[in-house]
């Protein structure tokens, strides 16, 4: 008799998935959303920083998809190169495998064409498109298509001392966008969420720096100017994606532009 949640002998876990995109994007949003009413709302001072923030939600994340969050794929990753200086002979990491990698990631790199591939430039926390079979790439595994993308960024209470605040959320949304109109891309979403530890902040400082840093970056060409129409208090199951959000210990904003 087979037990409940184990695999079938001489299974993968990856052979048996069966996320659809709407359900995977889904399941994904209500984990957030838990994530801010159940936690950060009501102990913010647990996370005193983006990290301590980044690791409470992936953790929830991987857990949320758990066996059947995982992608089979099958390739060869690294390549063989020997350095310039011949009495060195340096060789990259080779391995030749079956993968079963997981939906969720953190730090994952998105800024890949077919001329290149920047190591540098990554987006907080993923989602992979399930459908995603890329093996082209001897990185492969590093680039695989998204299917959601979150960005993370915190104020403390001492925010006003920090620089560019809203320059840092748009330079988020900037890049979640530029991956968004890409031309290989289907069905990517993303997220961009401000934690505020401070209920009492400075408002009006805060929101003019993340309209100034956003209206200059992102395709919107008519901004709202009025500062009393930027923000807008919303339910947290409102929240939805592609949207920016400031989340504070008693409320979430939707952040306008």
């Amino acid at each position: 008799m087979k037990n409940e949640g184990q695999l079938p002998a001489g299974t993968r876990a990856g052979e048996l998935i069966d996320i659809s995109i709407g359900s995977a994007k889904q399941r994904l949003l209500e984990v957030v959303r838990k994530f801010i009413s159940r936690e950060f709302q009501i102990s913010p001072f647990s996370f005193l920083s983006e990290s301590d923030i980044k690791c409470a939600l992936f953790g929830h994340l991987r857990a949320e998809f758990g066996e059947e969050g995982k992608i089979p794929i099958s390739g060869t990753i690294g390549q063989e190169r020997v350095s310039s200086c011949q009495e060195v002979g340096n060789r990259r990491f080779v391995a030749r495998s079956d993968f079963d990698i997981n939906l969720i990631h953190s730090e994952y790199p998105w800024d890949q064409d077919e001329n290149r591939w920047n190591a540098h430039s990554k987006i907080d926390i993923v989602c992979l498109d399930p459908r995603s079979k890329n093996t082209k790439d001897p990185y492969f595994l590093w680039w695989q298509d998204l299917l959601v993308g979150i960005e993370l960024k915190i104020c403390t209470p001492d925010y006003e001392i920090l620089n560019q605040v809203g320059a840092s959320i748009a330079d988020a949304v900037h890049k979640l966008e530029v991956y968004k109109n890409r031309g290989h891309v289907k069905d990517f979403s993303w997220l961009s969420l401000c934690f505020v530890l401070d209920e009492y902040m400075n408002y009006g400082k805060f929101l003019r720096e993340c309209k100034e840093g956003v209206s200059g970056i992102t395709h919107a060409a008519e901004v709202l100017v009025k500062r009393k129409q930027a923000l807008m208090l919303v339910d947290v199951s409102a929240l939805d994606y592609d949207n920016v959000y400031a989340v504070t210990p008693a409320s979430l904003y939707l952040i306008k532009y």
